[in-house]
């Protein structure tokens, strides 16, 4: 399917039920829709599954991604679904201490690297830190723990 698409389709990646694309769109508007629509009725055609195909955009959620092109940039932030319920590991946990030093270095790091504005990554790692406060933990065994993962 993709090879019948190569001056369209700069970029295509797929996991399992996940695909992103580039694509380049037709000088002509309506060549172009008619070109997305055929895509679209081709990728439904293809391997089995019905497609959710959206129309093409500067800005898209993809995964645990907000990728953005900005000033024929791409920027990154972290995508988090509306109902995500954010169970971290209690405080009163069995976990061993290790555990959860690092969940919070691990997600720290994630953070910092999917994030391509500092300050995005930054308020993220608040967020955290407050979902973790809001399932119990305390400040004074968080702040070192946050400390020593940036």
């Amino acid at each position: 399917m993709v090879p019948r698409w190569t001056s369209n389709l700069l970029f295509y990646k797929r996991f399992i039920d996940d695909v992103i694309g580039i694509w380049i769109p037709d000088p002509d508007p309506s060549k172009d829709a008619q070109l997305w629509s055929d895509f679209c009725k081709d990728m439904n055609g293809c391997q089995g599954l019905k497609w959710k195909c959206e129309p093409p955009s500067k800005k898209v959620n993809f995964m645990d991604l907000t990728i953005s092109i900005v000033n024929n940039k791409i920027e990154t932030d972290l995508y988090e679904k509306d109902l995500n319920l954010y169970l971290y590991i209690p405080p009163h946990s069995s976990h061993p201490r290790g555990v959860f030093t690092g969940l919070i270095s691990g997600q720290v790091l994630r953070i910092r690297r999917l994030c391509s504005n500092q300050s995005n990554a930054a308020a993220n790692i608040r967020n955290f830190q407050a979902r973790l406060l809001a399932r119990g933990h305390i400040p004074c065994n968080l702040n070192p723990l946050f400390t020593r993962a940036e």
